[in-house]
C-alpha cells in the first residue's frame, strides 16, 4: 500500500475544512434566520393581538350604538303605533259623534210595493210584523241646517217663556192648599 501523496492530504484536509465551514456558515445563517423568523413572529403576534383588542373594542362600541339605534327604533315604532290607536280611536269617536249630530228620516216602503209595481204579500222581520221596511236616508245639508234653526228658534223661546214666568207669572201666583 502506499501513502497518499501529502498534496492529496493537504487537498483532502482543505475538502473537510471548506465542509464543516459551510456547515458552521449553514448553521449559523439557519439560526439567525430562525431568531429573525421568531422574531418577526413576536412582533406580528403582539400587533394581531394589539388590532384584536382595538376591534374587539370598536365592535362592542358599534355593538352598543345598534343596540341603542335598535332600542330606539323600537321605542319609536311602539310611539308610532300608539299614536296611531290613539288617532283611530279619536276617528272612531268622531265619526261616531257625527252620526249622532246628522239628521236622519225614517222612511218606510210598503211590502206589497214591488220593483215590477206588482203587488206582494210578504212580510218583512226588520219592524216586528207590520209588513213595512225602515229607511234612513241622511237629510241633506240645507234641509238639516233649516231644522236646526227651527229647534234652535223653539228653545230661545221656551227659554224666553220660561224667563217671563219666573219674573211674572211665579212670583204673583198664590199657592192653595185645599
Amino acid at each position: 500500500m502506499s501513502l497518499p501523496s501529502p498534496t492529496l492530504i493537504k487537498t483532502g484536509l482543505i475538502i473537510a475544512a471548506i465542509t464543516i465551514l459551510l456547515a458552521l456558515i449553514a448553521i449559523v445563517t439557519y439560526k439567525i434566520f430562525d431568531s429573525g423568523r421568531l422574531h418577526e413572529r413576536a412582533i406580528w403576534l403582539e400587533d394581531k393581538a394589539k388590532t384584536d383588542k382595538e376591534a374587539a373594542e370598536v365592535l362592542a362600541q358599534e355593538r352598543a350604538k345598534y343596540e341603542a339605534a335598535l332600542l330606539k327604533q323600537k321605542s319609536d315604532l311602539i310611539g308610532a303605533f300608539n299614536e296611531s290607536e290613539k288617532l283611530r280611536n279619536d276617528l272612531d269617536r268622531d265619526l261616531a259623534e257625527s252620526r249622532n249630530h246628522r239628521m236622519y228620516v225614517s222612511t218606510q216602503k210598503p211590502t206589497s210595493c214591488s220593483a215590477a209595481g206588482e203587488a206582494k204579500a210578504s212580510n218583512s222581520g226588520g219592524t216586528g210584523g207590520t209588513g213595512e221596511e225602515i229607511y234612513w236616508q241622511e237629510l241633506d245639508p240645507g234641509a238639516e241646517q233649516a231644522i236646526r234653526n227651527t229647534f234652535r228658534e223653539i228653545e230661545e223661546g221656551k227659554n224666553a217663556c220660561k224667563v217671563l214666568l219666573d219674573k211674572f207669572a211665579l212670583p204673583n201666583m198664590e199657592i192653595v192648599y185645599p
